[in-house]
């Protein structure tokens, strides 16, 4: 009994490369291995997000977007870092899609983690509309 749980709590930590087991759960807590989110905002959200969340909304330079990084905002106000799970931030951005009236124009944006064997990663952008749960 003993020898099959040392057994399974060594091998599970390896689905995560698949994105079957948690990254923190695996042991990526510093790793830097992790994706990272933020949620784009309009001036009508920010207006109405916490003070240690809207000191950190910062304006990217090629489109002029209004970024929420969900980190910094967890760091700020929790002193943890945010789980870096898709589930999580689907959640915390669902939150924040809660406070605009026109949601069209928010949306979650996921720097997914990089590649294994490469180092490459893919942008995955998430409308708020489909961000609402069923």
């Amino acid at each position: 009994m003993t020898t099959s749980i040392a057994l399974f709590l060594s091998l599970v930590p390896v689905l995560s490369f698949w994105g079957y087991w948690d990254m923190y759960l695996s042991g990526a807590l510093y790793s830097g291995n992790t994706a990272i989110a933020v949620v784009k905002v309009n001036e009508e959200v920010l207006e109405n997000l916490p003070e240690k969340a809207r000191v950190h909304v910062f304006q990217t330079k090629s489109a002029g977007e209004q970024m929420l990084p969900l980190f910094e905002w967890a760091m700020a106000d929790l002193n943890v870092p945010v789980y870096p799970e898709r589930r999580v931030f689907t959640y915390v951005a669902r939150e924040v899609c809660k406070l605009a009236e026109e949601k069209s124009q928010m949306e979650l944006v996921i720097k997914e983690r990089p590649e294994l064997f490469d180092g490459s990663y893919s942008l995955t952008r998430i409308p708020c509309p489909n961000l609402q749960s069923k």
